[in-house]
């Protein structure tokens, strides 16, 4: 399975994942690693399979360290949880893994109400404590200004995809209002806290979200094309015949 390849190969600590495609209380089970899910609840009865979900692994390391509980799970497509130091509660890291559909999906949804929606947990849910958020927001937003001019003392991004949707724009307003920005992503792991100011990264729609103080940890991120599977030797796990359109993030 190309996800265990992934996680065993780059020996990650954090994996948030995003349309699990998973149905009633099935799991994803990683060797060593603790599954916390929510999956889609209301699937058409025609069916053949899941769609949507999403999920977050964690390493049993950190879990013997951290106690990992899920904090909010009441909207569908966001999933957020906990690690708070079994020594030293003032010690705390909030996760949050995100997944928009697409605007032209049958399973789309009210992209206002979600991102307002979003905005109400970013506020109330981590309560001051570091976060951090990944996913796929199915999101593009090109060059779109995406801070507050005069405001936000952020260096320029770097700009990979010119393209946009509906999605983008109302994607900016959302960084905008609560002080976020955007550079590149995809399936995300990490292992360094944050602070509780975002700033995001993207490849075409998906994105991951991190504190502007921690820039410097943010630059160590490979992002995996289909022709840098083979390269980074990813196949000695297993034999890849799909790849979906999706890049993989990895960043330390």
């Amino acid at each position: 399975m190309f996800l265990i390849s992934c996680v065993k190969h780059y020996n990650l600590d954090i994996l948030g994942l995003a349309e699990t495609h998973l149905t009633g209380d099935k799991v994803i089970s990683v060797e060593g690693y603790q599954w916390f899910g929510l999956n889609r609840k209301h699937i058409h009865v025609r069916a053949k399979s899941g769609s949507g979900g999403v999920g977050i692994l964690v390493r049993n390391s950190i879990c013997n360290e951290f106690d990992v509980t899920i904090a909010d799970n009441d909207t569908e497509g966001i999933l957020w949880i906990k690690l708070e130091n079994k020594t030293n509660a003032n010690n705390v890291l909030y996760v949050c893994v995100v997944y928009l559909p697409p605007e032209n999906s049958t399973r789309a949804v009210n992209v206002h109400e979600f991102f307002d929606n979003l905005m109400t947990k970013v506020y109330t849910v981590p309560q001051g404590n570091p976060f951090y958020m990944c996913g796929d927001w199915n999101s593009r937003c090109s060059d779109f200004v995406d801070s507050i001019t005069g405001i936000d003392n952020l260096p320029d991004r770097h700009v990979v995809d010119f393209q946009c949707n509906s999605y983008g724009k109302v994607f900016v307003n959302f960084l905008q209002i609560t002080r976020t920005r955007t550079k590149s992503s995809g399936v995300g792991a990490c292992n360094k806290t944050v602070n509780d100011f975002l700033r995001a990264a993207i490849i075409h729609s998906d994105y991951r979200l991190t504190g502007p103080n921690c820039l410097t940890a943010a630059n160590g991120m490979w992002i995996l094309l289909k022709t840098e599977i083979n390269k980074h030797k990813i196949n000695q796990y297993c034999n890849i015949t799909v790849f979906y359109f999706h890049r993989i993030l990895l960043y330390f």
